[in-house]
């Protein structure tokens, strides 16, 4: 969905660096990872499936964000590559 609306690729990768950046769950190269600690107003961890459900905002969030420019993935990239930590505030006060 992403990709369509903002007219450019937009993969399972980048969202996984978003949602790193900004903390909306945890990945497996994080000290101490606990599945469960996301948040929640954009991700839940379901535990018997052992996955991750999104929040429909979330993609709509960062869609809107990226086709109005004040996402910009390759500095995303640099911060994931640098493990380097963003407030969710930022992206949803823009």
């Amino acid at each position: 969905k992403i990709s369509k609306e903002i007219g450019k690729s937009f993969n399972q990768h980048n969202f996984q660096i978003v949602c790193s950046v900004f903390s909306i769950r945890p990945y497996g190269k994080e000290k101490n990872m606990n599945p469960y600690m996301t948040n929640s107003k954009y991700c839940i961890y379901d535990g018997p499936h052992k996955d991750y459900i999104y929040d429909a905002a979330l993609v709509d969030l960062i869609a809107r964000k990226m086709k109005s420019g004040d996402l910009n993935l390759e500095n995303l990239k640099k911060d994931f590559k640098n493990n380097k930590k963003r407030s969710i505030k930022e992206l949803e006060s823009k």
